[in-house]
């Protein structure tokens, strides 16, 4: 017996599911902003080395009288140990690399902030998953956005590149607990139908737009931050109306609250509450109880048993891969020509469509079909970025590349989100977090190798991208190893056998 029954009799995508989407799934538009604003924070602006002083010189460099800013003072690093230069940095952008001075012999602190950034949405991933199992979605999801609302607010007022750095590992830490969280949070509310709409939803696109957009208007680094903090608020307010995960409660025998919470959303939908609501939630409760004697789940129960071992490590292998590529193409979008907001708010946009049609596409073809067509499309983009850097015309090979990187990022991007419904309906409810979190806390390796992958090539984008179209191909072989979901119900227990479990409880139900 699943809580799927009473989920599809109080509605599957009802006015409280709305509600929720928005107060829940919404906030993921902010955690987008966080992401991406390394690809800004640490773009390195036009500077000049100008003899004087050692240190960096945070005024206009329009504004030095006489001196004369010329190619042979442009990007100049001086080797030998005996001269100095002042630096002088273009206003068009204020990054913090001309806050502290970070290019030259410290250029390799901004690569590395963004590498500690994602070791904590590794480490995030990893404590989001197991508080989520322990404590609930309910407070490790709100408890988690107000401390990087807090996070990002403190790091707008960084007075050193250390402090900012550990500040940034902290943001890491909530973003990686907050895309574990949220996910199986609203997933846990809505039919098998609407559960597209977890990863479907471009609320991260119109938060990598929403970012770029403000960049332009306000190219400071520090504004960025604050004003992702104060956005926060209205969502912070969802601890107020938004209740408990049914079948989390249901499995934790707290079936009172269970009941309370499924009353709580018909009186949302204006629905009637479901004859054997309780009766179901005791079935749920009593199998867990069977078969866990009131365990603990941890991350070692997402690798019981050959299948879901074997499941659970070619998932976290893909996770892994799709973040490499996933970041690697944002992390680099400086590299590419053009103006660099608009670059970033294209890399946004684009997704918005795209995410959109894997709505239709997952309930249509399922998730590993879905998934393994926007991988396809994905190696074609990288692949045709290979064949433009070497034979394009020079007087358009910049246009032509940066086209075809969207056409890859898209295709990353949206198999990435086909794959996280497919990766969420693979666990049952009591380890859903774990395995979500533990496939969350892989993608971060690749994560934070993912700053180095433009770095490989120099100034050329030939060999980044070849290492794209690599890992890519990798991705489409593992998906067709693994298993489709679509049209299966949520297991809420770890059974060894559904079919039988099912029947009796069928059986049961009749008796209630």
């Amino acid at each position: 017996m699943h809580v799927e029954e009473i989920i599809e009799e109080i509605w599957t995508f009802g006015r409280f599911q709305k509600i929720m989407l928005v107060t829940v799934l919404g906030p993921r538009g902010l955690l987008g902003w966080s992401m991406l604003v390394m690809s800004f924070t640490g773009t390195i602006p036009d500077w000049w080395c100008l003899p004087g002083p050692e240190g960096g010189n945070h005024g206009n460099h329009s504004k030095h009288g006489n001196v004369s800013f010329d190619n042979t003072t442009f990007h100049k690093c001086y080797t030998d140990g005996n001269a100095t230069c002042r630096r002088v940095y273009s206003d068009t952008y204020n990054t913090i690399v001309n806050e502290w001075d970070l290019v030259c012999s410290r250029k390799w602190i901004t690569p590395i902030i963004t590498s500690i950034q994602m070791g904590g949405v590794l480490f995030g991933a990893l404590a989001g998953g197991q508080s989520a199992e322990m404590f609930g979605r309910r407070k490790s999801h709100f408890i988690f956005m107000l401390i990087h609302a807090i996070t990002n607010v403190i790091a707008g007022f960084s007075v050193s590149w250390q402090m900012f750095a550990i500040l940034r590992f902290l943001l890491g830490i909530s973003v990686g607990a907050l895309l574990v969280v949220s996910f199986t949070y609203y997933m846990e509310f809505i039919g098998k139908k609407w559960r597209s709409l977890c990863s479907g939803m471009p609320f991260w696109s119109m938060g990598v737009c929403l970012f770029a957009l403000t960049a332009w208007l306000t190219p400071d680094w520090s504004n960025l931050h604050i004003i992702c903090g104060v956005i926060h608020i209205p969502f912070l307010c969802g601890w107020f109306y938004i209740p408990e995960s049914i079948r989390w409660l249901a499995v934790k025998n707290r079936l009172e609250e269970a009941e309370a919470v499924v009353l709580k959303v018909c009186q949302f939908n204006n629905r009637p509450k479901p004859e054997h609501t309780l009766g179901i939630l005791k079935l749920v409760a009593d199998e867990e109880r069977r078969l866990a004697l009131d365990k603990k789940y941890t991350y070692i129960d997402i690798y019981r048993g050959w299948k879901m071992c074997r499941m659970s490590l070619l998932v976290q292998f893909q996770w892994a891969c799709l973040a490499l590529v996933y970041y690697g193409i944002l992390f680099g979008v400086d590299a590419l020509s053009g103006n660099l907001c608009l670059n970033i708010f294209l890399m946004g946009v684009v997704d918005i469509p795209a995410d959109i049609a894997t709505l239709y596409l997952n309930n249509r073809f399922g998730r590993k079909f879905t998934c393994l067509g926007y991988l396809v499309l994905g190696v074609i983009g990288a692949l045709s970025v290979i064949i433009a850097s070497i034979h394009a015309p020079p007087e358009t090979r910049g246009v032509i590349i940066t086209t075809l990187a969207l056409v890859a990022k898209v295709g990353v991007g949206s198999g990435w989100t086909a794959f996280q419904v497919l990766t969420s309906e693979s666990y049952p409810t009591v380890i859903r977090n774990l395995g979500y979190g533990a496939a969350g806390m892989l993608s971060r390796i690749g994560a934070i190798i993912a700053p180095f992958i433009f770095t490989l090539g120099g100034d050329s984008i030939l060999m980044p991208f070849i290492v794209v179209s690599v890992t890519m191909a990798v991705c489409i072989v593992v998906t067709c190893l693994l298993a489709e979901t679509k049209d299966s119900p949520l297991e809420d227990t770890i059974a060894s056998n559904p079919a039988k479990n099912k029947l009796m409880d069928q059986e049961e139900l009749e008796k209630l």
